[in-house]
């Protein structure tokens, strides 16, 4: 075996791997609730360091065994400001955690209405042009179309939600390109799951509530990103980690595009406790398809939350390609059986300049599904171990630039299992984090090269104006900013990339879909601007940490002349590396 620097070796004895047939695996594998405690109240030392290495101001978290909830972790603050205490009742964004609830209600419909996962979308959306994929290409992001993601998760708070409407949510899917052949690859798709909310009838938010969180008593889970209304009723706030540790507070959402499509994409918020009754429910599902007899199970499956475990579970997408093709995506869930690498979902993958660890390494083969989700502010992780009615949720409200409660949830899991090699968790997240904002510094030096010292040989005018994409509908505006605000005005100044103070760019941008305005350009040469931020002005903005040089460049293309800007190209997804477009108008 090859030995990983950040893997904690025992001295490993035949009883770590040999399972007497005739005993309960659950058992031999985990050990008693007594001593799955024991091993989880000495993993607490180990996420305290990952708390504080992280900045991480508070966390969430559960352990459920054989059907209960066995072990708790609430650690920081829900409001640093006021010291108020995360506990197993405070309410956090959930982001992607809520395709599981779509998946859920489609499963539902599958099961009692007729709908089939090989029913085309089409069928229901007509004025979708991906003709012809389905209810089960959506739920497992095999549609083959470039990431969905680019655009919303560049938005200010809200921004997400708010670009995942009805008005625009078709156009934008349908704006999406293809990268692969429908059906060939695993590529992350959150507008798809908006759709599947279209599809949901009657409406999907109050589909959910209904036949979802009322059967479950989840009765603090929300179907809207509404931070306002219980402020004084333990909703979080939500933080980004600056340089050094400081921390950016986000303001709240006011949720005012409750039961939009964005529902059924990541608006929804839950606690540990709702989320415990979710995957408690989820568990006993598995296990009563699997071992109840078929004329029971047509008794019983009327009136669960989950019918038929298998619609959400059973493999729908392969993720990765070769060896690395043994995790799939289900519907809401990712699966696989440990020892597995996982975190496909979540930020950190990127990050490590070597492969993710290997999970659940020297133990008995066991079934994991799980999901991550990555939002404004907050980071989520949940995994299911079925086969022992077991859970781990994670919930945190801080966002670092790698995903925290994947390295947590991970450590939970390893704990519960009692794996005979220990990945160090706390040494991993550590080399994330930084990881992270070493990449950030670097991509800074990589911008600074070829700058030009002088400025452009166009006037500054000649840019002026607003530019529109044909392909996503979205405007950019760029202006000309006034030459005593640039000389005089205090607050006309900026970081650099190396967060040291200057002057803003003569050019201002506003990239209205993402809700970024007041953008300083700086000329790099010839017709190109850049408008790089440091990293604490992008934890501030509450703007994500794109790893993508091109993604901060603006390129003004001239006519066939050369005497005026007809447009520019922004690279806003790495999968599309053309980039899109944006017309003078």
């Amino acid at each position: 075996m090859q030995v990983d620097p950040f893997l904690i070796l025992p001295t490993p004895s035949v009883s770590d791997y040999d399972v007497d047939p005739g005993t309960n695996r659950a058992e031999t594998i985990a050990g008693s609730p007594g001593e799955i405690v024991q091993r989880l109240d000495k993993a607490r030392d180990a996420i305290a360091e990952i708390l504080k290495e992280n900045h991480i101001v508070g966390l969430a978290s559960h352990v459920i065994f054989k059907g209960g909830i066995i072990w708790t972790a609430n650690m920081g603050y829900r409001d640093m400001d006021q010291k108020k205490p995360v506990d197993s009742d405070t309410i956090f964004p959930i982001g992607a955690l809520s395709q599981g609830f779509t998946a859920a209600c489609v499963a539902q419909q599958v099961y009692r209405k007729g709908l089939s996962y090989d029913n085309k979308i089409s069928d229901f959306l007509p004025q979708v042009n991906n003709s012809d994929a389905t209810v089960g290409d959506l739920l497992g992001h095999r549609t083959g179309l470039q990431t969905s993601d680019h655009w919303p998760h560049l938005s200010r708070v809200g921004g997400f939600p708010c670009k995942v409407n009805d008005r625009t949510i078709i156009s934008t899917y349908n704006n999406l390109g293809p990268r692969v052949t429908l059906r060939s690859q695993f590529l992350h798709n959150g507008i798809g799951y908006a759709l599947l909310g279209k599809i949901v009838s009657p409406k999907y938010a109050d589909y959910i509530k209904e036949n979802v969180l009322k059967p479950l008593q989840m009765s603090r889970t929300r179907v809207d990103l509404d931070e306002t209304s219980d402020i004084e009723h333990n909703t979080s706030r939500r933080y980004s980690v600056g340089v050094n540790g400081r921390l950016f507070v986000h303001a709240r959402s006011c949720g005012s595009w409750a039961y939009g499509p964005s529902v059924a994409v990541g608006s929804m918020m839950s606690t540990t406790n709702d989320l415990a009754k979710y995957c408690i429910a989820l568990n006993q599902a598995w296990k009563r398809q699997r071992h109840t007899k078929d004329v029971e199970i047509q008794t019983l499956r009327r009136k669960p939350v989950f019918p038929d475990v298998d619609l959400l579970f059973n493999p729908l997408q392969a993720m990765g390609a070769g060896e690395k093709a043994n995790k799939s995506h289900a519907a809401g869930w990712a699966t696989c059986t440990l020892p597995a690498v996982i975190g496909d979902i979540g930020a950190n993958p990127e990050l490590m300049k070597t492969q993710m660890p290997e999970l659940g390494t020297g133990s008995a083969p066991v079934t994991l599904i799980w999901n991550q989700s990555r939002y404004h502010g907050t980071h989520g992780f949940v995994g299911l171990l079925p086969e022992y009615e077991a859970a781990v949720i994670v919930l945190s409200n801080t966002t670092t630039g790698d995903d925290t409660p994947d390295w947590i949830g991970q450590l939970l899991i390893q704990a519960t299992l009692g794996n005979p090699y220990k990945n160090n968790y706390a040494f991993l997240a550590g080399i994330s984090a930084r990881n992270a904002r070493q990449e950030y510094f670097e991509l800074a030096e990589k911008l600074q090269q070829g700058r030009q010292i002088k400025g452009p040989t166009r006037s500054l005018s000649d840019y002026d104006g607003k530019y529109k994409s044909s392909v996503s509908g979205e405007s950019i505006t760029i202006w000309k900013r006034s030459f005593f605000l640039r000389h005089l005005g205090k607050e006309e100044r900026d970081e650099d990339e190396r967060g040291q103070r200057r002057k803003k760019g003569p050019l201002g941008m506003t990239i209205w879909g993402a809700g970024l305005g007041g953008i300083s350009l700086h000329h790099h040469h010839g017709d190109v601007f850049t408008w790089f931020l440091s990293w604490n002005q992008m934890a501030e903005e509450q703007f994500p940490f794109v790893h993508d040089a091109q993604f901060y460049t603006i390129q003004f293309q001239p006519n066939k002349s050369g005497t005026a800007i007809e447009s520019l190209i922004w690279v806003n997804d790495s999968a599309k590396p053309e980039g899109e477009v944006f017309a003078r108008i």
